[in-house]
């Protein structure tokens, strides 16, 4: 394991912590109103119809909602669809066909979902070994900052620590194909993402008896609006932010997983803890210098409602 990928405990969580709110639309009697014909309101009555069935054909869905699964339980992966993040497209050649499942986004990260399925032995045997690695590379051809051209991640989860490093991959195995979670900071090691520029992830093979088997598989990232997210401090004047995804804090170096063991209290009195949430994430590198920590949560949550977060030691509030 690699030293910067300190921690990785998942789990699942049911979603009755997660506030919705249905608002009653009211319908005010009034006493001037005009007769409205049957066949008017049976016109009226089908457009409404299409429309509705219009806007839900916008909406993708998920392609292979195990790979989801395989890193969110399955509350996020209808969320994921509900609310816009998946993604559904699909990119082949001879050996390999791959589905970009979904992307979301926060202020610190971008994790996009992948289904990669074997056509053939050769690929079989190169995902078995997990003889491949992801490469992110900006729409436009330019490099990240930090990163040399075509540069890959490494196949133990993060690129080189303290001098280039901004992005991991978590490979899962689902029946014959395999889903890929990758991992993009904006900001780790000397590498700096820029957010709102689009990116491209490929993939590459780490040696040469599998040479060119990912060629033309190929995705360019969609930039989805980011998720809900908000920031909060600690009475030491520390800054925690808090997503739908995660969590990330960049002023303490945890020197120990056990110290980030964390619980979340929400508005309406509910207390989730790491057990319950999840608790996967890496240091986080500036300048070669540890400086703090990325949590990946395994469910999806609404921070809007998130009141405070116990961990390190601190308790972290909304001022």
């Amino acid at each position: 394991m690699n030293e910067n990928k300190i921690f990785e405990m998942t789990s699942h969580l049911d979603d009755k912590y997660i506030l919705e709110a249905a608002g009653k639309q009211s319908i005010r009697q009034t006493k001037h109103h005009k007769r409205i014909s049957a066949k008017f309101v049976a016109i009226a009555a089908a457009a409404a119809v299409m429309t509705v069935t219009a806007g839900a054909a916008a909406v993708a869905k998920l392609t292979n909602k195990k790979s989801v699964e395989q890193y969110y339980d399955s509350s996020a992966a209808e969320k994921i669809e509900q609310e816009g993040y998946a993604v559904g497209k699909v990119s082949k050649n001879t050996h390999f066909e791959a589905v970009l499942e979904s992307v979301m986004r926060d202020e610190y990260r971008c994790i996009p979902i992948i289904t990669l399925k074997p056509l053939d032995d050769t690929a079989v045997k190169c995902m078995s070994e997990l003889r491949y690695d992801p490469v992110i590379e900006y729409k436009d051809g330019s490099s990240v900052s930090g990163m040399a051209d075509g540069e890959p991640v490494n196949n133990t989860g993060m690129i080189n620590p303290g001098s280039r490093g901004a992005c991991f991959y978590d490979p899962q195995k689902d029946g014959d194909s395999q889903a890929v979670k990758v991992f993009i900071y904006y900001k780790n090691g000397k590498a700096v993402i820029e957010p709102n520029k689009q990116l491209v992830l490929s993939f590459k093979a780490l040696s040469d008896d599998y040479k060119g088997l990912f060629d033309g598989i190929r995705f360019e990232l969609p930039t989805p609006e980011m998720v809900s997210g908000k920031m909060l401090y600690s009475p030491s004047g520390n800054e925690l932010y808090i997503s739908k995804i995660g969590m990330a804090e960049l002023s303490k170096v945890p020197e120990s997983p056990e110290l980030l063991k964390y619980k979340v209290h929400f508005a309406n009195g509910t207390v989730k803890t790491y057990s319950e949430l999840g608790m996967q994430g890496s240091n986080l590198q500036l300048d070669g210098k540890d400086k703090g920590w990325a949590i990946n949560f395994g469910t999806l949550i609404d921070a809007d409602q998130v009141e405070s977060v116990e961990i390190y030691g601190e308790t972290y509030k909304s001022k």
